[in-house]
């Protein structure tokens, strides 16, 4: 009988490989190269943050990396799906469970034929008592015999490999978030001693605005203008210091700090290197970014649930055996077993399990597609907002030293009398929004640069799959990932 089972596990385990589905990734059909032309790759991008050159923003992204919440509760779930790897490999090896008993027995003098005790109750027969000690040992093994538990493991490694992907995509975020946090913050500050200059001018302007009232030599309507400018300029300076401090407790969040109004960033965006980045070819995004690469897990996930519930629908078969040994007396019993069950009838629940997988399949096929098309127009909008900036940022920095041009000589005008106030107010309020405007874009060109690399999966290698590993191992407990969530 077993040699039979094994004969019928061997030939059923050749055929039921065809169960699960080993199709990978659709093909998805893209351009040579990105709109921007054909560049020469960027080769590797890890610690892209270092580009900068800025101790403080990378000291910032390492300690997101540390002490990031979301970061840790995602390395949490990298344990749970590595245990359930684990539980998914345990059907493949046998099943022993050991017990021990004992048993004590009384019985009454009668069935001693009144010759225990010597006259017990009612002076008839008396009292008897044994005990009996036993150990008994149960194994079981089903065997896979058309692949039903190997696609469930296949299914779970693929699930692991995916709480992988998902923590390092999520750790890419929040180092892009952490970066840009850090270039606003810096960019705010630059801003805000902008609008502070500004103010400290408006308010020389009006000293010298109320000695030409006293005088006699302007208005009180010109004293109203500029105590108007000085006004408004001191409600920017409040709201600037208000984004600023905003920005600090962003980033003592994404840092794993208790937020306390500090502000952050660097002195300046001057401070800050521009790198420049060479995006390569959008085939390189394959492998590239870790949200693709959690989509491809999720369809090898998908076969593996599809091929176990088609093997759902076959027989299964289990071996079995048990033994029970007697101490007192002595006493050896043993059994062994084979047992074929195959579902008749299960009200079509097999059936559309089957359906259902593969239409989660599908779904998964449409997601993929989505992704790579997603992955492709952020890293054309990237290289877009990248050059758009860099000629805003030139155009704005020319509007910036005309307008602080045009501010200095109206000023010598009106006090020479030769122009009127209103058109120095209008200049002074052209070079503070020029002035802000620039600063605004030189941020926005740090920001394009960060958002180039976050789309083109900055920081992020690939790594094997877990299923490289022998299924004994999995079933085992071995652990298979050194640094799990660190796969960078």
């Amino acid at each position: 009988m077993m040699r039979a089972s094994l004969c019928l596990a061997t030939a059923a385990l050749l055929g039921g490989c065809a169960l699960m589905p080993r199709d990978g990734p659709p093909p998805q059909a893209l351009p040579a190269h990105y709109s921007a032309g054909p560049r020469a790759p960027q080769g590797d991008l890890a610690d892209w943050w270092t580009q900068f050159d800025d101790p403080g923003l990378t000291a910032a992204i390492e300690r997101a990396r540390d002490a990031n919440p979301d970061l840790a509760a995602a390395l949490a779930r990298i344990t749970q799906a590595r245990a359930s790897l684990r539980a998914a490999g345990a059907p493949l090896l046998p099943t022993v469970d050991a017990g021990l008993g004992s048993t004590r027995n009384w019985i009454a003098g009668d069935a001693f034929g009144g010759a225990v005790g010597g006259g017990g109750f009612g002076g008839r027969g008396g009292f008897g008592s044994g005990t009996q000690h036993q150990a008994s040992l149960d194994v079981s093994w089903e065997a896979d015999l058309f692949g039903r538990i190997r696609s469930e493991l296949a299914a779970a490694d693929a699930r692991y490999v995916a709480s992988r992907h998902d923590r390092d995509a999520l750790e890419l975020a929040t180092c892009a978030a952490v970066a840009d946090g850090y270039v606003t913050a810096t960019g705010l500050r630059e801003r805000l001693a902008i609008a502070r200059a500004n103010l400290l001018s408006n308010r020389q302007v009006l000293k010298i605005v109320e000695a030409r009232l006293r005088e006699g030599a302007t208005s009180r309507l010109e004293v109203a203008q500029q105590r108007t400018a000085v006004a408004n300029v001191e409600a920017s300076v409040a709201a600037l210091e208000q984004q600023l401090r905003d920005a600090g407790n962003a980033l003592a969040v994404l840092e794993g700090r208790v937020p306390d109004g500090g502000v952050a960033g660097a002195a300046s965006l001057a401070a800050l290197s521009l790198p420049a980045i060479a995006p390569g070819q959008p085939a390189d995004l394959l492998a590239r970014r870790p949200d693709l690469a959690r989509a491809e897990a999720d369809l090898r996930a998908a076969n593996g649930d599809i091929g176990a519930a088609r093997a759902a629908l076959l027989p299964r078969l289990t071996l079995s055996g048990n033994g029970a040994f007697g101490i007192e007396p002595a006493t050896t019993i043993g059994t062994l077993a084979a047992a074929l069950a195959a579902p008749i009838f299960q009200g079509g629940r097999l059936a559309a399990e089957v359906d259902r997988t593969r239409a989660r399949r599908t779904e998964l096929v449409a997601n993929y597609r989505n992704g790579v098309l997603v992955a492709t127009r952020e890293v054309e909008d990237a290289l877009s907002a990248a050059d758009a900036n860099a000629r805003r940022r030139a155009a704005l920095d020319v509007a910036a030293r005309e307008a602080r041009d045009a501010t200095r000589l109206a000023r010598e005008r009106y006090l020479a009398g030769r122009i009127d106030f209103l058109t120095l107010l209008d200049t002074q309020s052209a070079e503070f929004a020029a002035e802000d405007a620039a600063v605004d874009a030189r941020r926005a060109e740090f920001s394009a640069a960060i958002a180039l690399y976050r789309a083109l999966g900055g920081g992020w290698h690939v790594v094997a799959s877990a299923s490289a590993a022998p299924a004994a191992q999995v079933a085992g407990g071995q652990d298979r990932s050194q640094e799990d969530g660190k796969t960078r």
